[in-house]
């Protein structure tokens, strides 16, 4: 996925980390973005199993958080 403004963004019907990726323009990458997930450090991107048996994570992008992230603000209630 390449570059994507916010309209682009806002115009998605579900937003996947590749798409905040490409959104971000920053270089960092989906597998790095999902990696920081994993690791509590992305205060727009949260991660967890699917089950408690599973082996699969789901991500969940908060749109507002990556919005202002690209801009370099940081949401309300996060703590760095």
């Amino acid at each position: 996925m390449s570059t994507m403004t916010t309209k682009e963004l806002l115009g998605l019907k579900k937003v996947t980390v590749a798409a905040a990726a490409a959104y971000l323009q920053s270089g960092v990458t989906a597998e790095e973005l999902r990696l920081k997930a994993q690791e509590g450090q992305c205060p727009y991107i949260s991660c967890n199993y699917r089950t408690e048996k599973s082996k699969k994570r789901r991500y969940r992008i908060d749109v507002r958080g990556l919005i202002l992230a690209k801009c370099g603000q940081i949401p309300e209630g996060v703590e760095l």
